[in-house]
């Protein structure tokens, strides 16, 4: 018997919901296309709105001086949104608490992947492939407070591990 079929064997419990290796990719592939498309909004938010309008010839706003992370935290938001109804089509139970918890651990993600923009762009690909993987495996469990103490517990942990 392989590692993947020991992982998602298809038996019914009482306390955790049956996933497929098929809809576990699904859900990282999703993931990491949500990771792409917040990176190359970001970048457009910031180049094409942010700069223009705050970062003048002299200016040394705040705004200006945060306008990448100010324009990653906006690209989070307006991913997560897009992403809840692809989440919910795909049989993803309590797809709006696993967004909202991505997105909070997720938050100012451009802080430490700033640097040479290709490598940016993998490391967020990568953070949000991982987290949505770690998000879909969370909430497997049938109970909607033990799914929302083990989310609430990662996002605390992601969280931390962020801000080191």
């Amino acid at each position: 018997m392989g590692v993947r079929a020991i992982i998602f064997k298809e038996e019914m419990s009482r306390y955790i919901f049956n996933m497929s290796a098929g809809a576990f990719a699904r859900i990282v592939a999703l993931g990491a296309a949500a990771g792409l498309v917040t990176w190359l909004l970001a970048y457009a938010i910031n180049h094409y709105m942010m700069v223009p309008f705050f970062c003048n010839n002299d200016s040394a706003t705040s705004v200006c001086l945060n306008s990448t992370t100010i324009s990653a935290n906006i690209a989070a938001v307006l991913v997560g949104v897009m992403i809840v109804p692809i989440l919910a089509m795909i049989s993803m139970k309590r797809a709006l608490l696993v967004v909202v918890a991505a997105v909070i651990a997720l938050w100012n993600v451009a802080a430490w992947v700033g640097g040479l923009w290709y490598a940016s762009l993998l490391w967020t690909i990568f953070a949000y492939a991982a987290v949505f993987a770690v998000m879909a495996w969370i909430n497997r469990l049938r109970g909607d407070l033990a799914a929302i103490i083990f989310l609430g517990i990662f996002v605390v942990l992601a969280r931390l591990a962020l801000t080191l």
